[in-house]
């Protein structure tokens, strides 16, 4: 099983067939002071400079997250996404709770992005599963629900996610905390439709 995450120029294949994508989780303001007064200020070259940085660590994809107090997701996010975009080509994963923030964010995006994150919640599911299938993205599917991340393999594929899912999480049976799930498949329109899926695959961490 194979998920391509794209940028208008570059293709990364995600697989456990294949060597682990490295993710570049750098750009997040979260304890980063100069980061987040930057963002506040509506300067976005912290960031830049970040993203440029990553690259050149052997990062595949740059996840990109301004979720920081008093930064509205929705206005900052879509002009992030455009200045990483901007300095190089390296797919993008977009991060945020905020699933108004996540739209605009795809709205802008040139590729197939990867979503950070959907879990199985079902508030979780409604808003975030229906805009993956939208914009054609892929989005981590992390195992836990209202209680969190069960500690054992066996809780994360009983109590994860809702019981139509549970069978078909490779990722939760194999003790893995994420699984990547594609737009392009159909395992995306069926947790829509309410039925089980089995086109879930573990992310090699």
């Amino acid at each position: 099983m194979q998920t391509k995450i794209s940028s208008a120029t570059r293709e990364v294949t995600v697989s456990d067939t294949l060597p682990t994508v490295l993710i570049g989780e750098r750009i997040n303001p979260t304890g980063k002071k100069k980061m987040a007064e930057a963002l506040l200020a509506g300067s976005f070259d912290v960031v830049c400079a970040e993203a440029l940085a990553e690259v050149w660590a052997g990062a595949d994809i740059i996840d990109v997250n301004v979720g920081a107090f008093g930064v509205d997701e929705r206005s900052v996010l879509p002009p992030v996404v455009q200045a990483v975009m901007a300095v190089t080509d390296v797919p993008l994963c977009i991060d945020s709770s905020k699933p108004e923030a996540l739209e605009a964010a795809l709205k802008v995006y040139r590729g197939k992005a990867l979503v950070n994150s959907v879990n199985g919640e079902e508030r979780s599911l409604k808003t975030v599963l229906p805009l993956i299938k939208h914009y054609g993205a892929s989005v981590v599917g992390i195992t836990q629900d209202q209680d969190g991340i069960p500690p054992t393999a066996e809780g994360r594929s009983e109590g994860g996610w809702p019981p139509r899912v549970e069978p078909s999480l490779i990722a939760a049976q194999a003790g893995c905390r994420a699984a990547i799930v594609s737009g392009e498949d159909d395992v995306v329109e069926r947790l829509l439709a309410g039925e089980d899926a089995g086109t879930v695959f573990e992310v090699r961490t």
